[in-house]
């Protein structure tokens, strides 16, 4: 398994993410996340961002160990020097325990293809270097 670090908003918010090519979406923890998991890890609050917006659009993402829940939202993402501006990614509101409560990334940065997920894959490398929002 391979680690990144990114960073989602402005300013940014730092977060670990295992690079998962099986799955396409991005997630992190939210502030309003009550599973124990969120309390060992990096959250994201979305109220320190300016440049976040929220969909509202609920998301659920199944595991063989629970499932994650959450909501939809769009911020900047980087990693490494890319830059997806307006990228939209889950902010977890439940997170399986079992699973996430003892990992040492705090979301996970799906590089699947585009038919596998809920958004269009953040900083995805089949879409990287062709979308106009990559600085």
């Amino acid at each position: 398994a391979y680690i990144s670090i990114i960073t989602n908003g402005t300013p940014p918010q730092e977060f670990k993410v295992i690079l998962d090519t099986g799955f396409t979406d991005l997630w992190v923890p939210s502030i309003y996340c009550a599973s124990q998991a969120c309390t060992n890890h990096n959250i994201f609050n979305s109220l320190l961002s300016s440049t976040f917006r929220v969909s509202g659009r609920p998301i659920s993402i199944a595991y063989g160990t629970g499932q994650m829940l959450g909501f939809l939202g769009y911020d900047n993402v980087k990693i490494g020097d890319l830059v997806d501006i307006g990228q939209g990614f889950g902010l977890s509101v439940k997170e399986p325990d079992k699973f996430m409560k003892y990992t040492v990334f705090d979301g996970i940065l799906g590089l699947g293809y585009p038919s596998l997920g809920i958004e269009e894959p953040p900083l995805s490398l089949i879409t990287c270097g062709t979308k106009a929002s990559f600085l």
